[in-house]
């Protein structure tokens, strides 16, 4: 069973690997390797703010990757004038209530 179930991953990493390129982990995790298992798919739309004169802004139904245990994982939008898209995303950890915080901003 479990050889089975190694065959399995082989031939699916073969497949579909290059979808879940390696990243570089930030130093709260020992900077280490490791593969992208989730995606989270925005959508961008012309923000309807005047300040923000027309500009594309990411909108998603959630920014929240996992709220279990008391250890709240989501992801930051940060504007960032020298990305291409003018966005950058952050992934941030910490409490529950931090991640409300993040939410409510």
């Amino acid at each position: 069973m479990y050889a089975t179930t190694l065959a399995l991953l082989a031939v699916g990493n073969q497949k579909i690997g290059h979808l879940y390129p390696k990243t570089r982990l930030t130093k709260d995790h020992r900077g280490a390797e490791a593969n992208v298992v989730a995606w989270i798919w925005v959508r961008t739309v012309a923000s309807p703010n005047p300040a923000a004169q027309g500009r594309y802004v990411p909108i998603a139904s959630s920014f929240v990757l996992s709220s279990k245990g008391g250890k709240a994982v989501w992801v930051e939008l940060i504007e960032n004038d020298a990305a291409q898209d003018g966005w950058q995303f952050q992934v941030r950890s910490g409490s529950a209530a931090a991640n409300k915080c993040h939410e409510l901003a």
